[in-house]
This record gives C-alpha cells, sequence and structure tokens, in this order.
C-alpha cells in the first residue's frame, strides 16, 4: 500500500526513474551502443555506454528501495557502489554467454554481437580479461554490501 510512503520519497523516486530511463540513463545509453556499432571503441566508452543503460536501470532499482527505507547515508552510499558493479557484472556475463553461451540453456541466439559487429568487454579483453573484469566486479559489488 503506498500511502505509508511520503510524498517527497515518491517524488524522488520519480526523479531516479526519470534520469535512469532518459537522457543520462538508458535512452542516452542506447544511443551511444547504437552510434558505436560497426566501429571500435576503447574499454572506457563501452563502460559508459553499459552504466547508462543496463546499469542506470539496476541502479534505479536498487536506490528507489533506499529512498523508501529511508536508511542511513552510509549505507545508501554503498549501495548505490553496489548497484554499479551489479550492473557492470550483468553486463560482461551477457557479454560472454553471447560468445561461450548454450543457446539451449539460454533460450536466445549467440553470437549476435559478433553479427552486429559490436564492441564488447570479450571483443576488447578477450575471454580471460573479461572474466577478470567480472570477477573484480564481483568483489568489490560484494564488498560494499560488508562494509
Amino acid at each position: 500500500n503506498d500511502t505509508t510512503i511520503e510524498d517527497s520519497v515518491k517524488v524522488s523516486i520519480i526523479k531516479r526513474l526519470s534520469k535512469a530511463s532518459g537522457h543520462w540513463g538508458m535512452v542516452g545509453g542506447q544511443a551511444l551502443d547504437m552510434e558505436s556499432e560497426g566501429k571500435s571503441i576503447r574499454l572506457e566508452t563501452l563502460e559508459s555506454i553499459h552504466e547508462t543503460k543496463t546499469g542506470a536501470l539496476l541502479n534505479f532499482s536498487v536506490m528507489a528501495a533506499v529512498d523508501i527505507a529511508q536508511v542511513e547515508q552510509n549505507i545508501a552510499k554503498n549501495l548505490d557502489e553496489f548497484s554499479h558493479h551489479l550492473g557492470m557484472m550483468f553486463q560482461i556475463k551477457d557479454d560472454l554467454l553471447d560468445v561461450y553461451g548454450d543457446e539451449s540453456k539460454l533460450g536466445k541466439k549467440v553470437g549476435s554481437d559478433i553479427v552486429n559487429h559490436k564492441s564488447t568487454y570479450v571483443s576488447l579483453l578477450g575471454k580471460e580479461g573479461a572474466e577478470e573484469k567480472l570477477n573484480n566486479h564481483q568483489y568489490l559489488a560484494m564488498n560494499c554490501l560488508n562494509q
């Protein structure tokens, strides 16, 4: 029942969703993603795309819960950082599965990033480099939760 959520919290959540889904979030990230197809991009650009696309929506989900729960500032900061690492983990794993995944288990075709000439963590770092990056984000995410 949303009657227990203060109006100021509702406004904060709406602002977060607008930012996460708009030009500074998913829409902007998708535009960058489409613009980069067929081009060689740097790792920093790829990370920026994923932070604004997938990462922004995952961050919204976590931070909306933070707003509703009205947690302490230090906990909110840790959860904000956690959601960043979660978004990066999701995208890196998705990139790995697109190359090395089993279509029968995933329920979708693999190899679409290669066909669409998209830069991915795998194409930029190789399998081992992408897995190392994934493990690093997992370590940092867990560290955020353990503080």
